[in-house]
Protein backbone atom coordinates (compact mmCIF):
# COMPACT_ATOMS: atom_id res chain seq x y z
CA UNK A 1 0.00 0.00 0.00
CA UNK A 2 1.39 3.41 -0.89
CA UNK A 3 1.82 6.11 1.73
CA UNK A 4 -1.03 8.31 0.39
CA UNK A 5 -3.41 5.34 0.62
CA UNK A 6 -2.43 4.83 4.26
CA UNK A 7 -3.02 8.47 5.09
CA UNK A 8 -6.38 8.81 3.37
CA UNK A 9 -7.53 5.60 5.05
CA UNK A 10 -6.84 6.63 8.63
CA UNK A 11 -7.99 10.26 8.14
CA UNK A 12 -11.44 8.95 7.27
CA UNK A 13 -11.85 7.94 10.94
CA UNK A 14 -12.35 11.57 11.84
CA UNK A 15 -10.05 12.60 14.76
CA UNK A 16 -8.91 16.21 14.89
CA UNK A 17 -5.94 17.40 12.81
CA UNK A 18 -3.46 17.27 15.68
CA UNK A 19 -4.45 13.72 16.59
CA UNK A 20 -4.27 12.79 12.90
CA UNK A 21 -0.69 13.98 12.66
CA UNK A 22 0.43 12.27 15.88
CA UNK A 23 -1.08 8.94 14.86
CA UNK A 24 0.22 9.24 11.29
CA UNK A 25 3.80 10.07 12.33
CA UNK A 26 3.85 7.24 14.86
CA UNK A 27 2.46 4.77 12.34
CA UNK A 28 4.98 5.75 9.70
CA UNK A 29 7.91 5.48 12.12
CA UNK A 30 6.81 2.03 13.21
CA UNK A 31 6.19 0.86 9.66
CA UNK A 32 9.37 2.33 8.28
CA UNK A 33 7.32 3.66 5.33
CA UNK A 34 9.59 6.59 4.51
CA UNK A 35 9.39 6.21 0.74
CA UNK A 36 6.31 6.37 -1.48
CA UNK A 37 5.58 3.04 -3.07
CA UNK A 38 7.28 0.87 -0.45
CA UNK A 39 5.27 -2.22 0.35
CA UNK A 40 4.60 -2.24 4.09
CA UNK A 41 2.04 -4.86 4.94
CA UNK A 42 0.24 -7.62 3.09
CA UNK A 43 -2.04 -10.33 4.35
CA UNK A 44 -2.95 -13.57 2.66
CA UNK A 45 -6.20 -13.50 0.62
CA UNK A 46 -6.98 -9.85 1.40
CA UNK A 47 -8.09 -7.34 -1.20
CA UNK A 48 -7.55 -3.58 -1.11
CA UNK A 49 -10.75 -2.92 0.84
CA UNK A 50 -9.80 -5.51 3.50
CA UNK A 51 -6.27 -4.10 3.88
CA UNK A 52 -7.80 -0.67 4.51
CA UNK A 53 -10.06 -2.13 7.19
CA UNK A 54 -7.06 -3.83 8.86
CA UNK A 55 -5.29 -0.48 8.94
CA UNK A 56 -8.31 1.36 10.37
CA UNK A 57 -8.65 -1.28 13.08
CA UNK A 58 -4.96 -0.94 13.95
CA UNK A 59 -5.26 2.83 14.31
CA UNK A 60 -8.35 2.51 16.50
CA UNK A 61 -6.66 -0.08 18.70
CA UNK A 62 -3.66 2.22 19.10
CA UNK A 63 -5.89 5.14 20.00
CA UNK A 64 -7.59 3.06 22.68
CA UNK A 65 -4.24 2.07 24.24
CA UNK A 66 -4.66 -1.67 23.79
CA UNK A 67 -1.75 -3.98 24.63
CA UNK A 68 -1.77 -5.75 21.26
CA UNK A 69 0.89 -4.87 18.70
CA UNK A 70 1.16 -5.10 14.94
CA UNK A 71 4.40 -7.01 14.52
CA UNK A 72 3.97 -6.84 10.75
CA UNK A 73 4.48 -3.09 10.91
CA UNK A 74 7.66 -3.45 12.96
CA UNK A 75 9.79 -4.74 10.11
CA UNK A 76 13.55 -5.16 10.10
CA UNK A 77 13.99 -3.23 13.38
CA UNK A 78 13.56 -6.43 15.36
CA UNK A 79 16.66 -7.97 13.75
CA UNK A 80 18.91 -5.04 12.77
CA UNK A 81 21.82 -4.53 15.17
CA UNK A 82 21.90 -0.71 15.67
CA UNK A 83 25.67 -0.29 16.07
CA UNK A 84 27.39 -3.55 15.13
CA UNK A 85 30.96 -4.10 16.26
CA UNK A 86 31.99 -4.76 12.66
CA UNK A 87 31.12 -3.26 9.28
CA UNK A 88 28.46 -5.03 7.17
CA UNK A 89 29.89 -6.86 4.17
CA UNK A 90 28.80 -7.60 0.63
CA UNK A 91 30.00 -9.94 -2.10
CA UNK A 92 31.93 -8.65 -5.12
CA UNK A 93 33.37 -10.65 -8.02
CA UNK A 94 36.94 -9.91 -9.07
CA UNK A 95 38.22 -10.04 -12.65
CA UNK A 96 39.52 -13.56 -12.05
CA UNK A 97 35.96 -14.67 -11.30
CA UNK A 98 36.53 -15.20 -7.58
CA UNK A 99 34.26 -13.72 -4.96
CA UNK A 100 35.34 -11.74 -1.93
CA UNK A 101 33.70 -9.72 0.82
CA UNK A 102 34.07 -5.93 1.01
CA UNK A 103 32.79 -3.30 3.45
CA UNK A 104 29.22 -2.17 2.83
CA UNK A 105 28.43 0.49 5.47
CA UNK A 106 25.82 2.52 3.53
CA UNK A 107 23.31 -0.02 2.21
CA UNK A 108 24.21 -2.95 4.45
CA UNK A 109 23.17 -4.07 7.90
CA UNK A 110 23.78 -6.92 10.31
CA UNK A 111 20.77 -9.02 11.36
CA UNK A 112 20.81 -10.84 14.68
CA UNK A 113 19.02 -14.18 14.48
CA UNK A 114 19.35 -14.86 18.21
CA UNK A 115 18.08 -11.84 20.11
CA UNK A 116 15.47 -9.13 19.43
CA UNK A 117 17.20 -5.79 18.87
CA UNK A 118 14.11 -3.62 19.27
CA UNK A 119 10.62 -4.36 20.54
CA UNK A 120 7.16 -3.26 19.43
CA UNK A 121 5.94 -0.44 21.64
CA UNK A 122 3.01 -2.32 23.15
CA UNK A 123 4.76 -5.62 23.82
CA UNK A 124 4.39 -7.14 27.29
CA UNK A 125 6.41 -4.95 29.75
CA UNK A 126 7.83 -8.09 31.40
CA UNK A 127 9.38 -9.12 28.08
CA UNK A 128 10.76 -5.61 27.58
CA UNK A 129 12.43 -5.70 31.02
CA UNK A 130 14.13 -9.01 30.24
CA UNK A 131 15.41 -7.82 26.86
CA UNK A 132 16.67 -4.52 28.28
CA UNK A 133 18.35 -6.35 31.17
CA UNK A 134 19.92 -8.69 28.63
CA UNK A 135 21.48 -5.83 26.67
CA UNK A 136 22.72 -4.05 29.79
CA UNK A 137 24.20 -7.24 31.24
CA UNK A 138 25.99 -8.10 28.00
CA UNK A 139 27.52 -4.61 27.76
CA UNK A 140 28.76 -4.92 31.35
CA UNK A 141 30.20 -8.39 30.72
CA UNK A 142 31.84 -7.31 27.45
CA UNK A 143 33.44 -4.28 29.10
CA UNK A 144 34.76 -6.31 32.05
CA UNK A 145 36.00 -9.09 29.76
CA UNK A 146 37.98 -6.71 27.53
CA UNK A 147 39.74 -5.26 30.57
CA UNK A 148 40.47 -8.59 32.28
CA UNK A 149 40.99 -11.19 29.55
CA UNK A 150 44.43 -12.75 29.06
CA UNK A 151 45.85 -10.80 26.15
CA UNK A 152 48.68 -11.35 23.73
CA UNK A 153 51.60 -9.00 24.64
CA UNK A 154 51.94 -6.19 22.09
CA UNK A 155 55.52 -7.22 21.32
CA UNK A 156 54.22 -10.44 19.71
CA UNK A 157 51.70 -8.78 17.40
CA UNK A 158 52.59 -9.31 13.76
CA UNK A 159 53.69 -6.25 11.73
CA UNK A 160 51.47 -5.56 8.74
CA UNK A 161 53.92 -6.89 6.15
CA UNK A 162 55.04 -9.96 8.11
CA UNK A 163 53.68 -13.46 7.44
CA UNK A 164 55.66 -15.51 9.99
CA UNK A 165 57.75 -15.17 13.14
CA UNK A 166 60.58 -17.04 14.83
CA UNK A 167 61.41 -16.84 18.57
CA UNK A 168 65.07 -17.33 19.51
CA UNK A 169 66.37 -17.37 23.11
CA UNK A 170 69.34 -15.10 23.86
CA UNK A 171 72.23 -16.02 26.18
CA UNK A 172 71.02 -13.52 28.83
CA UNK A 173 67.65 -15.28 29.16
CA UNK A 174 65.64 -12.80 27.08
CA UNK A 175 64.33 -13.63 23.61
CA UNK A 176 64.69 -12.31 20.07
CA UNK A 177 61.57 -12.26 17.90
CA UNK A 178 62.19 -12.21 14.16
CA UNK A 179 59.32 -11.39 11.75
CA UNK A 180 59.65 -12.50 8.12
CA UNK A 181 57.79 -12.65 4.83
CA UNK A 182 58.30 -14.41 1.45
CA UNK A 183 60.63 -12.65 -0.98
CA UNK A 184 57.82 -12.62 -3.55
CA UNK A 185 55.07 -10.00 -3.41
CA UNK A 186 51.49 -10.93 -2.54
CA UNK A 187 50.54 -10.29 -6.17
CA UNK A 188 53.27 -12.62 -7.44
CA UNK A 189 52.20 -15.37 -5.04
CA UNK A 190 48.55 -14.94 -6.03
CA UNK A 191 49.44 -15.19 -9.73
CA UNK A 192 51.50 -18.31 -9.01
CA UNK A 193 48.59 -20.01 -7.24
CA UNK A 194 46.20 -19.04 -10.08
CA UNK A 195 48.65 -20.48 -12.60
CA UNK A 196 48.81 -23.74 -10.63
CA UNK A 197 45.00 -23.96 -10.58
CA UNK A 198 44.79 -23.33 -14.33
CA UNK A 199 47.54 -25.85 -15.11
CA UNK A 200 45.93 -28.44 -12.83
CA UNK A 201 42.61 -28.19 -14.67
CA UNK A 202 44.31 -28.70 -18.03
CA UNK A 203 46.74 -31.36 -16.81
CA UNK A 204 45.32 -33.09 -13.70
CA UNK A 205 48.24 -35.50 -13.63
CA UNK A 206 50.56 -32.60 -12.66
CA UNK A 207 48.62 -31.50 -9.54
CA UNK A 208 50.96 -33.18 -7.02
CA UNK A 209 54.09 -31.96 -8.82
CA UNK A 210 52.86 -28.35 -8.94
CA UNK A 211 51.85 -28.39 -5.27
CA UNK A 212 55.25 -29.80 -4.29
CA UNK A 213 56.95 -26.89 -6.08
CA UNK A 214 54.85 -24.38 -4.14
CA UNK A 215 55.49 -26.13 -0.81
CA UNK A 216 59.23 -26.30 -1.49
CA UNK A 217 59.29 -22.55 -2.02
CA UNK A 218 57.70 -21.84 1.36
CA UNK A 219 59.85 -24.40 3.16
CA UNK A 220 63.15 -22.94 1.90
CA UNK A 221 64.43 -20.38 4.49
CA UNK A 222 66.40 -18.61 1.73
CA UNK A 223 63.07 -17.50 0.25
CA UNK A 224 62.14 -15.50 3.38
CA UNK A 225 63.28 -11.95 4.20
CA UNK A 226 63.38 -10.23 7.61
CA UNK A 227 60.75 -7.54 8.14
CA UNK A 228 61.53 -6.62 11.77
CA UNK A 229 63.34 -7.87 14.90
CA UNK A 230 62.19 -7.29 18.49
CA UNK A 231 63.51 -8.05 21.96
CA UNK A 232 61.17 -9.98 24.29
CA UNK A 233 61.63 -9.88 28.06
CA UNK A 234 61.17 -12.92 30.29
CA UNK A 235 57.99 -11.34 31.71
CA UNK A 236 56.55 -10.82 28.21
CA UNK A 237 57.49 -14.38 27.28
CA UNK A 238 55.70 -15.75 30.38
CA UNK A 239 52.62 -13.66 29.58
CA UNK A 240 52.67 -14.97 26.01
CA UNK A 241 52.80 -18.57 27.23
CA UNK A 242 49.79 -17.91 29.45
CA UNK A 243 47.98 -16.39 26.47
CA UNK A 244 48.75 -19.46 24.34
CA UNK A 245 47.50 -21.78 27.08
CA UNK A 246 43.95 -20.37 26.82
CA UNK A 247 43.87 -19.14 23.21
CA UNK A 248 40.92 -20.66 21.40
CA UNK A 249 39.97 -22.74 24.46
CA UNK A 250 36.80 -22.15 26.44
CA UNK A 251 35.46 -23.74 29.60
CA UNK A 252 33.19 -26.68 28.85
CA UNK A 253 30.71 -25.64 31.52
CA UNK A 254 29.63 -22.53 29.55
CA UNK A 255 28.45 -22.02 26.01
CA UNK A 256 31.60 -20.97 24.12
CA UNK A 257 29.88 -17.79 22.87
CA UNK A 258 30.45 -16.34 26.37
CA UNK A 259 34.23 -16.68 25.77
CA UNK A 260 34.85 -17.93 29.32
CA UNK A 261 38.45 -19.23 29.55
CA UNK A 262 39.20 -19.12 33.30
CA UNK A 263 37.40 -19.77 36.56
CA UNK A 264 37.68 -16.07 37.46
CA UNK A 265 35.83 -15.16 34.27
CA UNK A 266 33.15 -17.75 34.98
CA UNK A 267 32.54 -16.36 38.46
CA UNK A 268 32.21 -12.82 37.10
CA UNK A 269 29.83 -13.90 34.34
CA UNK A 270 27.61 -15.68 36.89
CA UNK A 271 27.65 -12.57 39.08
CA UNK A 272 26.56 -10.26 36.25
CA UNK A 273 23.81 -12.62 35.06
CA UNK A 274 22.45 -12.96 38.60
CA UNK A 275 22.54 -9.19 39.11
CA UNK A 276 20.22 -8.71 36.12
CA UNK A 277 17.99 -11.68 36.87
CA UNK A 278 19.20 -13.71 33.88
CA UNK A 279 20.27 -17.31 33.39
CA UNK A 280 23.15 -18.67 31.30
CA UNK A 281 23.53 -21.24 28.58
CA UNK A 282 25.78 -24.07 29.63
CA UNK A 283 26.71 -27.22 27.69
CA UNK A 284 24.71 -27.83 24.52
CA UNK A 285 23.24 -31.18 23.54
CA UNK A 286 23.71 -31.71 19.79
CA UNK A 287 22.27 -34.27 17.38
CA UNK A 288 23.22 -34.83 13.73
CA UNK A 289 21.38 -36.26 10.74
CA UNK A 290 22.57 -39.04 8.43
CA UNK A 291 24.33 -38.78 5.06
CA UNK A 292 21.83 -41.23 3.66
CA UNK A 293 18.95 -38.89 4.53
CA UNK A 294 20.87 -35.91 3.14
CA UNK A 295 21.37 -37.48 -0.29
CA UNK A 296 17.81 -38.81 -0.30
CA UNK A 297 16.56 -35.20 -0.15
CA UNK A 298 19.32 -33.27 -1.95
CA UNK A 299 20.25 -35.84 -4.57
CA UNK A 300 23.73 -37.05 -5.53
CA UNK A 301 26.12 -34.56 -7.21
CA UNK A 302 26.92 -35.22 -10.89
CA UNK A 303 30.65 -35.32 -10.21
CA UNK A 304 30.41 -38.16 -7.67
CA UNK A 305 31.21 -41.67 -8.79
CA UNK A 306 28.47 -44.30 -8.57
CA UNK A 307 30.56 -46.28 -6.09
CA UNK A 308 31.03 -43.32 -3.72
CA UNK A 309 27.39 -42.33 -4.07
CA UNK A 310 26.25 -45.83 -3.15
CA UNK A 311 28.40 -45.82 -0.01
CA UNK A 312 27.17 -42.42 1.14
CA UNK A 313 23.54 -43.28 0.49
CA UNK A 314 23.95 -46.27 2.81
CA UNK A 315 25.67 -44.30 5.59
CA UNK A 316 23.15 -44.20 8.44
CA UNK A 317 25.51 -42.79 11.08
CA UNK A 318 23.45 -40.24 13.00
CA UNK A 319 19.71 -39.88 13.58
CA UNK A 320 16.72 -39.47 11.32
CA UNK A 321 14.84 -36.16 11.32
CA UNK A 322 12.05 -37.79 13.31
CA UNK A 323 14.47 -39.11 15.96
CA UNK A 324 16.27 -35.77 16.33
CA UNK A 325 13.07 -33.76 16.65
CA UNK A 326 11.63 -36.23 19.15
CA UNK A 327 14.63 -35.66 21.44
CA UNK A 328 14.36 -31.89 21.04
CA UNK A 329 10.66 -31.94 21.89
CA UNK A 330 11.25 -33.90 25.06
CA UNK A 331 13.59 -31.19 26.36
CA UNK A 332 12.29 -27.90 24.95
CA UNK A 333 8.64 -28.24 23.87
CA UNK A 334 5.32 -29.34 25.29
CA UNK A 335 4.65 -31.34 22.13
CA UNK A 336 5.99 -31.65 18.60
CA UNK A 337 7.91 -28.64 17.25
CA UNK A 338 6.66 -29.13 13.69
CA UNK A 339 3.10 -29.68 12.55
CA UNK A 340 4.60 -30.54 9.15
CA UNK A 341 8.04 -32.06 9.86
CA UNK A 342 10.89 -31.26 7.45
CA UNK A 343 12.21 -34.23 5.43
CA UNK A 344 15.81 -33.62 6.50
CA UNK A 345 17.40 -32.17 9.63
CA UNK A 346 21.14 -31.56 9.27
CA UNK A 347 21.62 -30.95 12.98
CA UNK A 348 19.94 -29.49 16.01
CA UNK A 349 21.00 -28.53 19.52
CA UNK A 350 19.49 -27.32 22.76
CA UNK A 351 20.48 -25.92 26.14
CA UNK A 352 18.93 -26.79 29.47
CA UNK A 353 17.32 -23.34 29.88
CA UNK A 354 15.26 -23.66 26.68
CA UNK A 355 17.30 -22.06 23.89
CA UNK A 356 17.57 -24.29 20.81
CA UNK A 357 18.43 -24.26 17.10
CA UNK A 358 17.40 -26.48 14.19
CA UNK A 359 19.13 -26.53 10.78
CA UNK A 360 16.78 -28.24 8.33
CA UNK A 361 15.79 -28.53 4.66
CA UNK A 362 12.34 -27.59 3.41
CA UNK A 363 11.01 -28.99 0.12
CA UNK A 364 8.39 -26.85 -1.63
CA UNK A 365 5.45 -28.24 -3.59
CA UNK A 366 7.31 -27.72 -6.88
CA UNK A 367 10.46 -29.42 -5.54
CA UNK A 368 12.51 -26.35 -4.59
CA UNK A 369 14.90 -26.90 -1.68
CA UNK A 370 15.24 -24.22 0.98
CA UNK A 371 17.79 -24.34 3.76
CA UNK A 372 16.20 -23.17 7.00
CA UNK A 373 17.73 -22.25 10.34
CA UNK A 374 15.27 -21.95 13.22
CA UNK A 375 16.57 -20.40 16.45
CA UNK A 376 14.52 -20.04 19.64
CA UNK A 377 16.11 -17.59 22.11
CA UNK A 378 14.79 -17.28 25.66
CA UNK A 379 14.21 -13.67 26.77
CA UNK A 380 15.58 -14.43 30.23
CA UNK A 381 18.88 -15.90 29.02
CA UNK A 382 22.02 -13.77 28.68
CA UNK A 383 22.76 -13.46 24.98
CA UNK A 384 25.09 -11.36 22.84
CA UNK A 385 22.76 -11.40 19.84
CA UNK A 386 25.73 -12.53 17.74
CA UNK A 387 25.48 -16.28 18.33
CA UNK A 388 24.02 -16.34 14.81
CA UNK A 389 24.03 -13.28 12.59
CA UNK A 390 23.78 -12.39 8.92
CA UNK A 391 25.30 -9.66 6.75
CA UNK A 392 22.54 -7.98 4.73
CA UNK A 393 23.62 -6.29 1.51
CA UNK A 394 20.59 -4.02 1.02
CA UNK A 395 18.41 -3.73 4.09
CA UNK A 396 15.99 -1.29 2.40
CA UNK A 397 15.17 -3.94 -0.20
CA UNK A 398 13.23 -5.93 2.42
CA UNK A 399 9.46 -5.66 2.56
CA UNK A 400 7.50 -6.62 5.65
CA UNK A 401 4.17 -8.28 6.10
CA UNK A 402 2.21 -9.85 8.89
CA UNK A 403 0.84 -13.35 8.52
CA UNK A 404 -1.52 -15.19 10.86
CA UNK A 405 -0.72 -18.89 10.90
CA UNK A 406 -3.35 -21.60 10.95
CA UNK A 407 -2.88 -21.91 14.73
CA UNK A 408 -3.45 -18.15 15.19
CA UNK A 409 0.18 -17.04 15.73
CA UNK A 410 1.20 -13.67 14.28
CA UNK A 411 4.41 -14.10 12.25
CA UNK A 412 6.37 -11.29 10.63
CA UNK A 413 7.77 -12.19 7.21
CA UNK A 414 10.69 -10.25 5.73
CA UNK A 415 11.28 -10.74 1.99
CA UNK A 416 13.73 -9.22 -0.47
CA UNK A 417 14.21 -9.46 -4.24
CA UNK A 418 17.78 -8.19 -3.97
CA UNK A 419 20.41 -10.52 -5.43
CA UNK A 420 24.10 -10.74 -4.57
CA UNK A 421 26.92 -10.73 -7.11
CA UNK A 422 26.40 -14.46 -7.77
CA UNK A 423 22.75 -13.81 -8.61
CA UNK A 424 21.49 -15.47 -5.43
CA UNK A 425 18.40 -14.02 -3.78
CA UNK A 426 18.80 -12.69 -0.22
CA UNK A 427 17.50 -14.89 2.56
CA UNK A 428 13.97 -14.42 3.85
CA UNK A 429 13.29 -14.16 7.59
CA UNK A 430 10.29 -15.09 9.70
CA UNK A 431 10.09 -14.02 13.34
CA UNK A 432 7.69 -14.30 16.24
CA UNK A 433 7.56 -12.72 19.70
CA UNK A 434 6.44 -15.72 21.77
CA UNK A 435 5.50 -15.38 25.46
CA UNK A 436 8.88 -16.72 26.68
CA UNK A 437 11.16 -16.46 23.67
CA UNK A 438 12.01 -14.83 20.37
CA UNK A 439 11.91 -17.24 17.43
CA UNK A 440 13.54 -16.56 14.04
CA UNK A 441 13.61 -18.72 10.92
CA UNK A 442 16.16 -17.84 8.24
CA UNK A 443 15.12 -19.26 4.84
CA UNK A 444 17.64 -19.53 2.01
CA UNK A 445 16.99 -20.41 -1.61
CA UNK A 446 19.11 -18.96 -4.45
CA UNK A 447 16.00 -18.24 -6.55
CA UNK A 448 13.79 -17.16 -3.67
CA UNK A 449 10.55 -18.78 -2.51
CA UNK A 450 7.06 -17.54 -3.28
CA UNK A 451 5.11 -15.69 -0.56
CA UNK A 452 2.73 -18.65 -0.35
CA UNK A 453 5.62 -21.05 0.26
CA UNK A 454 7.01 -18.85 3.07
CA UNK A 455 3.57 -18.95 4.65
CA UNK A 456 3.64 -22.75 4.50
CA UNK A 457 6.97 -22.72 6.33
CA UNK A 458 5.37 -20.55 9.01
CA UNK A 459 2.34 -22.86 9.20
CA UNK A 460 4.63 -25.90 9.59
CA UNK A 461 5.80 -24.79 13.07
CA UNK A 462 3.77 -25.68 16.16
CA UNK A 463 4.35 -22.34 17.95
CA UNK A 464 1.89 -23.10 20.74
CA UNK A 465 3.96 -26.07 21.89
CA UNK A 466 7.32 -24.26 22.23
CA UNK A 467 8.91 -23.61 25.63
CA UNK A 468 8.15 -26.09 28.35
CA UNK A 469 8.48 -24.67 31.86
CA UNK A 470 12.18 -25.14 32.62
Amino acid sequence: MHENEWKSAYESIGPDAAANERIWNSLMREAGADAAGRSVIRRRHTGKRQIRMVLLAAVLVGAMGATAYAAGLFGTQALTIPEPEFTPQKLVIDEDGKGRQVDNPVDGAVFSITQPQELPENLDPAIRRKVENNKAAWEEWKSWYEENKIQEPDVFKLPEEARASDLIQNEDGDWKLVFTRPNKTDEELKNWVNAIEAESKEHPERIEELNRELSAYYENPDNWVVVEERRVSQEEYAQYQEFLSVSGKYMDSYDYHYLVQTEEQGIKLEEIASQYGLVLRHTAETRFGTLADYYAVHGVPDWMSEEDAAKLQQDSTGLSAEEQLAELSRHCCRGKLFLTPPPYVDHLYWYEEGTFGVNYTWVSENGQLAECYLYNSMYGTLSSGLELFRDIEDVDAYTTRAYITEDGTEVTILESEHENAWGHRDAAFLYVFLPDSFLVIQVENPDGLSPAELEKIADSVNFAEINRSI
